[in-house]
């Protein structure tokens, strides 16, 4: 009898779990989390909260999209404006999700953390470079990195890039 081996993405399982929980459900967790001791669990009810409110809130035809697959099958559904795209790898470079609205790029992280690391070149060359060459989104003129925080005040970006840019590479707002 032959053996059968079954792979589960437990990343895509994870994401269409929690695609289940009510905004209620998810806020609950969070605040368990918040309550225990926080860590890797009060980050990711953080992250699913604002994933599932996207899906339930969001107005104006935009469409939300969890990507499956690994790295560049999840890239591939990216293809319209007004999308918001939940990557389908949980590191990918810098970011939670992204919208493209008219020309400007949203990119979003999530975090629950103090300070957050980002790096610009990595996600230039690995999502920004790659997007503009789709038909569908030549025309991006801006970027813009969206950090949610569940404390603003306490909240440092550490970027990893230099301010000043070269000419090859694009302005950034």
């Amino acid at each position: 009898m032959a053996r059968v081996i079954q792979v589960v993405d437990s990343s895509c399982l994870l994401g269409r779990l929690q695609e289940r929980l009510s905004l209620a459900s998810l806020l609950a967790g969070y605040k368990r989390a918040t309550a225990i001791s926080g860590g890797a669990m009060l980050g990711l009810y953080f992250e699913a909260f604002w994933h599932r409110w996207f899906q339930v809130k969001s107005r104006d035809g935009i469409i939300v999209v969890r990507a499956v697959g690994n790295r560049a099958q999840g890239f591939s559904q990216l293809i319209k404006r007004d999308q918001y795209w939940i990557p389908s790898v949980p590191n990918f470079p810098n970011i939670d999700a992204a919208i493209v609205r008219g020309d400007t790029l949203y990119g979003i992280q999530y975090t629950v953390m103090n300070s957050h690391d980002f790096k610009q070149d990595d996600f230039q060359s690995s999502f920004v470079e790659e997007l503009v060459k789709k038909p569908e989104f030549i025309g991006i003129k801006c970027v813009h990195i969206v950090f949610v925080v569940p404390q603003v005040s306490k909240f440092i970006i550490k970027p990893s890039f230099q301010a000043e840019t070269s000419k090859n590479h694009r302005k950034w707002d």
